[in-house]
């Protein structure tokens, strides 16, 4: 279903390579403190640094996001390469009282290989063909942050599953223009929904480019996060 609770066209969700070519040079070295909120208290934080740097050879963007609070804890490192936004690797591990999820993906000679651990559930090999603009679980609002969304008001890019580590397809929209007040400041902001993946969201970013995240909120969830500052 997309965020308004409507069935999504199953042919709307073919897996096939991504409507745009995305180039993520602009993106620039940071750091970045959300506050997690349930029903509008803050209950952790969730903190993330961008780096640019050589890996395997190419000149790429690593990202590595840490949350601690709500009874357990989440760590992410995900890499591309700059220029082309090909995935490197994406490394998950995230801490729900005494059950964990691990992914460790990466690709490797042009499919994307590695293991997903989900609670209840053994270890799955994943070995999946890689298909253009394909992103690995954490590149989604990287996507968003260099996309033209003027010229592009709508797009579609294969995401790898972060569940079931399996393709899947996760559409972009741009529904609005507002103005978005966080505790890091009042922002023009555009909004964007996305659907197709596991949970649908309402993403509201900078409007002036790179479109960096301002506020996310969850489907059917009391539970948003807003940026706190940046530097």
């Amino acid at each position: 279903m997309d965020v308004n609770g409507e069935p999504i066209d199953a042919a709307d969700l073919e897996i096939r390579g991504a409507d745009v070519a995305l180039d993520g040079s602009a993106i620039e070295p940071g750091t970045r403190v959300y506050d997690v909120k349930l029903e509008g208290n803050t209950v952790a934080q969730y903190t993330t640094t961008t780096a640019r740097e050589e890996i395997d050879g190419v000149q790429a963007v690593r990202s590595t996001a840490e949350m601690a609070g709500m009874g357990g804890g989440t760590k992410q490192e995900v890499a591309f390469e700059a220029a082309t936004f090909r995935p490197l690797f994406s490394r998950v591990e995230q801490q729900m009282g005494a059950q964990t999820l691990r992914i460790d993906l990466r690709l490797e000679d042009a499919r994307v290989i590695g293991t997903v651990e989900v609670p209840g559930t053994e270890a799955r090999d994943v070995a999946i063909d890689a298909v253009p603009g394909m992103l690995l679980p954490g590149m989604e609002t990287f996507a968003i942050m260099v996309a033209d969304l003027d010229a592009t008001k709508r797009f579609r890019m294969p995401l790898v599953s972060a569940q079931s580590g399996t393709l899947t397809a996760v559409e972009f929209e741009l529904v609005g223009e507002t103005t978005v007040a966080v505790a890091a400041g009042e922002f023009d902001a555009y909004e964007v929904e996305v659907s197709g993946g596991p949970t649908p969201q309402r993403l509201f970013v900078r409007k002036a480019a790179p479109h960096i995240l301002l506020r996310q909120e969850v489907a059917g969830q009391p539970i948003t996060i807003e940026l706190k500052g940046q530097k």
